[in-house]
């Protein structure tokens, strides 16, 4: 039987609801099935500063595989040339499929039917390393290798236990501190967060999200998907993460700290008592989403490998790789500073 692919987008989604629903329950049947594969995380992306790209592959009327791609854009400008197509976690396909890399390639040919300036894929599926390879993709330069995934189904002893000495230290000296650790999803959550977000990404030079993102998960994912939790010192708010839920699974999805207060440990406990939240709400495990190489030690990003694996998680691989469909346009943004002209003659 033939199979046939069905491109869902944010202006497309009211005439195939149904069918997302389907999706929605292929994904969370699936093994490998996460929230970053599902209808709920693409809500997020719903608003008007960002868009969404999901294909389902039908096999007659049966779900036999998919992607849901994010689509970022570069500097605002929303045009599929001028963004990067990103899918977290994906693709799924049945297990029982027989032939997945034919599908595999049929629905990446459609992602670039949309010509966008770049396509990144984060899968923990080796099997499809190497089809990515004869499609053009390559393992992104100082890209992500892996996550740290914690067993939430241990005793808080056997927990506490897993914990780096130096991890275990700095929770004790933030308790001490008088730092207190709340969950907090009311109507000022994404602000407060986005305040501390601003700070940290001006810390690390990196593009700050919009407010309206956040937001946008307070508006869509909180409280069945998504919790906000923020430490507090002298009832001011230092430090901040936003953790996504699905099934039994937590997913460390955000976080910040304000500068000054990198000293107070603040950010160890906040995730010691997530932890301690989740675990207590039925969760079975935490991923604190990816980590460049343990043996990236010039990376700029190598002390987050060492913080998130002082929790005492187990280490995953996970494969990045992407495509550039236009190096030149991505040359050009890549640079601190680029004139919008030199964007457009290469349209």
């Amino acid at each position: 039987m033939s199979f046939k692919i069905v491109e869902v987008t944010k202006k497309t989604k009211n005439y195939f609801s149904n069918l997302i629903l389907e999706w929605d329950d292929f994904v969370y049947n699936h093994p490998l099935g996460n929230i970053f594969q599902s209808s709920y995380y693409a809500n997020i992306f719903s608003e008007r500063f960002l868009d969404w790209n999901l294909l389902i592959l039908l096999r007659g009327e049966e779900i036999v595989g998919g992607m849901l791609s994010q689509v970022w854009p570069y500097a605002g400008f929303r045009y599929y040339r001028l963004s990067t197509f990103k899918s977290v976690y994906g693709p799924l396909f049945l297990e029982t499929e027989k032939n997945p890399f034919f599908l595999l390639k049929s629905m990446f040919n459609k992602v670039m039917v949309r010509k966008p300036l770049q396509h990144v894929i984060l899968t923990p599926s080796y099997e499809y390393i190497e089809e990515l390879k004869n499609m053009g993709y390559r393992e992104a330069p100082n890209g992500v290798r892996g996550t740290f995934i914690i067993d939430l189904r241990k005793s808080e002893k056997e927990i506490w236990a897993s914990l780096e000495k130096r991890c275990r230290y700095s929770i004790k000296r933030a308790q001490k501190l008088g730092i207190k650790i709340s969950k907090t999803n009311n109507e000022f959550s994404p602000i407060l967060y986005y305040k501390i977000h601003l700070e940290t990404a001006k810390r690390l030079n990196m593009s700050p999200n919009p407010l309206n993102f956040y937001l946008s998960i307070w508006r869509n994912l909180t409280d069945r998907f998504a919790d906000f939790f923020f430490a507090f010192f002298d009832n001011k708010p230092i430090a901040g993460v936003i953790i996504f839920k699905y099934r039994d699974l937590a997913y460390l999805y955000s976080s910040g700290l304000l500068e000054e207060y990198r000293s107070t440990n603040a950010m160890n406990l906040l995730i010691w008592n997530l932890m301690l939240d989740l675990k207590h709400d039925g969760f079975k495990f935490l991923d604190l989403l990816f980590h460049p190489g343990k043996n990236d030690i010039k990376s700029p990003e190598h002390g987050l490998y060492l913080f998130k694996r002082s929790f005492g998680g187990k280490e995953v691989p996970v494969y990045h790789y992407e495509k550039l469909f236009s190096p030149k346009i991505f040359k050009v943004l890549s640079t601190k500073s680029f004139n919008l002209y030199k964007i457009i003659k290469f349209l």
